[in-house]
This record gives C-alpha cells, sequence and structure tokens, in this order.
C-alpha cells in the first residue's frame, strides 16, 4: 500500500486526542484521520498501541479528572475497547494475586552428606527444596509465557479483524469506482448524442451593401450546446479589401471584434464564441480598410440564448 510521507501523519498526541473525542468539533481533521486509519497499516498501529497506553494509564489511576471523564463517556463507547479493558484488568488481577511464598526448612532437617564417600548426595528432599525454592520464579515465568501467548493471539485476531475491514473497504471503494466509470461513460454518450442533434455552430448569412434596420427579422438560435456562430459575408464584386468586424449590442456597446480579415472567394468568413451573448438585438459592423467605403451594420437577433 502507498503511503504519505511521514510528514503528513498525525502525532501521538493528536491520536490520543482523537481517540478521547476531542476532535468531534474538527470534523475536517476527524474525517481525515479517520480515512487514514483505514488505509495506512502503520498509523493503525500506532493507534492500537495508544489505545493501550490509555487503557493502562486508566487502570494505574493515573489519568486526571478530564481525561477519565473522557475514557468512561466516549473512549469506552466500543464494545471492543471495553472488551480490551476487561482483558487488561483481568491480566492485572492474575498478575497481582501472585503465587505464595514458600517458607524454606531449616538446614539442620535435611540429611547429612553420606559418611562413607563423603560426597553430598543430592536426596529426593534436597530436590523438592530446591524445586520448591524457585516454585515461585517458574510460576512467573510460566505466566509471563502465557501472558505473552494471548496477547499475541489477541492482537492477531485484532490484526485480523481490522484487515478484514480494510478489505471490505476496498471491495467497496472498486464497486463505486466501477459505477463511477460507467455513469461517466453514459453521461459521455448522452452528450455525443445532444451534439449531434444540437451541433455546436450554427450559421448567418449577409450580403454586402444589403444593409438591414435595426427592427429587421432575421434572427439566430442559441442552443444549450452551441458554442459559437460563424458568419458568412457575400461580398459581391469587392474582394480586395481587409475588413475589421465588431459586434455590437443594442445598448451599442461593443460585445466582441475583429481585425485585418481577408476573404476567400468573394466571401468574408469568421466565427463569433456565443459567451457574453443573450438574448435581444445585436449588429455586426463592417469596416473595410479603403477609406472609400464607409462602414455598415448589419442587424439581426438572438434567441434562446442563455449565456
Amino acid at each position: 500500500m502507498a503511503r504519505d510521507a511521514d510528514l503528513s501523519r498525525p502525532q501521538g498526541n493528536t491520536i490520543r486526542q482523537y481517540l478521547l473525542g476531542r476532535l468531534n468539533d474538527q470534523e475536517e481533521l476527524e474525517k481525515n484521520l479517520s480515512e487514514q486509519i483505514l488505509y495506512d497499516d502503520d498509523l493503525a498501529e500506532m493507534v492500537e498501541a495508544t489505545e493501550h497506553e490509555i487503557i493502562e494509564d486508566y487502570l494505574d489511576g493515573s489519568l486526571n479528572d478530564s481525561d477519565r471523564v473522557a475514557v468512561e463517556r466516549y473512549f469506552l463507547r466500543p464494545p471492543q475497547r471495553r472488551k480490551k479493558l476487561g482483558f487488561a484488568r483481568l491480566l492485572r488481577n492474575r498478575f497481582q494475586a501472585g503465587v505464595p511464598e514458600v517458607v524454606e526448612r531449616k538446614a539442620d532437617t535435611f540429611p547429612e552428606p553420606d559418611p562413607i564417600s563423603g560426597a553430598a548426595v543430592p536426596t529426593p528432599h534436597g530436590l523438592m527444596f530446591h524445586f520448591r525454592s524457585h516454585l515461585r520464579t517458574y510460576c512467573e515465568m510460566a505466566a509471563l509465557f502465557l501472558f505473552s501467548a494471548a496477547s499475541f493471539i489477541y492482537m492477531t485476531g485484532v490484526r485480523q479483524q481490522t484487515q478484514s475491514q480494510v478489505d471490505t473497504a476496498r471491495e467497496h471503494q472498486k464497486l463505486l469506482e466501477g459505477e463511477l466509470a460507467q455513469q461517466r461513460e453514459v453521461a459521455s454518450n448522452l452528450t455525443r448524442q445532444l451534439q449531434e442533434y444540437a451541433p455546436p455552430v450554427v450559421g448567418m448569412n449577409f450580403v454586402l451593401g444589403v444593409s438591414r434596420g435595426a427592427g429587421a427579422k432575421k434572427s439566430v438560435e442559441i442552443k444549450p450546446f452551441t458554442q459559437r456562430i460563424r458568419v458568412e459575408f457575400d461580398l459581391r464584386r469587392a474582394t480586395d479589401d481587409v475588413y475589421d468586424v465588431r459586434l455590437m449590442s443594442g445598448a451599442q456597446k461593443e460585445v466582441w471584434s475583429t481585425t485585418d480579415l481577408r476573404p476567400t472567394s468573394g466571401v468574408l468568413r469568421f466565427e463569433v464564441p456565443v459567451q457574453g451573448i443573450t438574448k435581444g438585438d445585436y449588429s455586426f459592423v463592417l469596416a473595410p480598410h479603403s477609406t472609400h467605403i464607409t462602414s455598415q451594420s448589419y442587424y439581426f437577433h438572438v434567441e434562446g440564448a442563455k449565456h
């Protein structure tokens, strides 16, 4: 699993405050930390270690009043943590109970060495005394082994349960990603179909010298998918000039303009983006560079525009 840089991982105090419910008023931080714990194995281990620290501090009675109340009212809500607390308390009780001390017998109650050989021969009673004198040590070692084994089994179970939850979350995420990809594909197909029925370009034609008044009926409809207006001016015989074009609103405010347009095959062609064009009256002002020809306005009406 890819992990973020260590600098982005929450520190121990932040995790402790999170477990004690003190980040609930910081929704973004609490949400991000919850997601990190779900997908970051190292962070999940830090959280488990912090949980054990809180439980040990609670059993030791070393928590201040505020932390103790937070543990009892928030931290111990999940049944899993309550089980951890009960398990830790049970182990403490077993260790604190201990093994009773064995009172050693006096030395003169044990047999003397064999008078024939003069060597100290261990007798069954001597072996028993040796075993009983070290009984507590042996019991503590056995208890430590059992505690370690039980802790390992418990932690393995918790880890497996956590991993199972992570795997389930990943599978759910994959399903959602698959559904999202299908929805995007459907939306893309619908967009293509709509564009086929409503092409992004609409056309308008004018004839040079045939100027229309402001009340003219020529109109163009801009639909939701329309992106540009393709305009063609039939120049008749005036094909050698260069033109500047301005698009003016009904209030005589310039909406769009271009310069130095040259005709092709007797037709002046250009395209106008529909951004900024709303429903209403407009006009194209055609200004040739030749000084002997004056500029002319060509009026039209826009329908259906919502830009």
